[in-house]
């Protein structure tokens, strides 16, 4: 008796050990929507994450960074490379990609703001002519417009006067893999690689 019941308590063991090791092995991380990501995105900041969307607009300054947006809202991520990804090309426009990066947060601020405007002045000083602003600050703050820097400035000046925390936040994805998703090409509208992304209307708090 004594040695049935051991052999039923060794299989019970064998059987709880295995069932849970088998899920996880077998267990996939879903790709998130940038709706999904945006809702809760300080939570993601420094955090890794696989996000899912459409390709609505690729930087030809270097295409060094492009936008996912949502087609369900007017909502975008901006994304830039990093890792072994060397560039995104014009022709990924209109399609449906998984990207995987780190999600970083831009505080803008009038501190940062001033910082932008000497770091122009400086510009200015050289012989640069404005064009793309590829200067620290403006590089960081670009989201996808390419509008004057002083405009640019101005604009979000007028954002932070009407914020409760005195600062705008943008986030980027810091992409270091991207994949294709097998879907019908998205017919992006033309406005949604020009307009500035929406500023939540509650700052984010540090």
């Amino acid at each position: 008796m004594k040695k049935i019941l051991s052999l039923v308590a060794v299989a019970v063991f064998m059987f709880a050990c295995g069932g849970p090791q088998q899920k996880t092995e077998t267990e996939e991380v879903s790709a998130l929507s940038i709706k999904s990501l945006m809702e809760n995105v300080d939570q993601y900041v420094g955090d890794t994450v696989t996000v899912k969307g459409t390709v609505g607009h690729v930087c030809r300054h270097g295409g060094d960074k492009m936008f996912l947006v949502c087609t369900e809202s007017d909502q975008k991520l901006k994304v830039e490379l990093s890792g072994d990804l060397t560039s995104f090309s014009p022709e990924m426009e209109g399609l449906t990609y998984a990207v995987t990066g780190v999600v970083e947060g831009i505080k803008i601020d009038e501190e940062y703001l001033v910082k932008w405007e000497q770091e122009l002045a400086s510009k200015e000083h050289e012989g640069d002519v404005e064009g793309h602003d590829d200067t620290p600050s403006g590089e960081k703050a670009d989201m996808g417009e390419h509008k004057g820097s002083c405009e640019q400035i101005k604009t979000y000046r007028e954002q932070i006067a009407a914020s409760e925390g005195g600062f705008i936040m943008f986030y980027t994805l810091k992409a270091f893999k991207i994949e294709k998703v097998e879907a019908e090409a998205v017919e992006v509208d033309p406005a949604a690689k020009t307009e500035e992304p929406a500023v939540e209307e509650k700052p984010a708090v540090e």
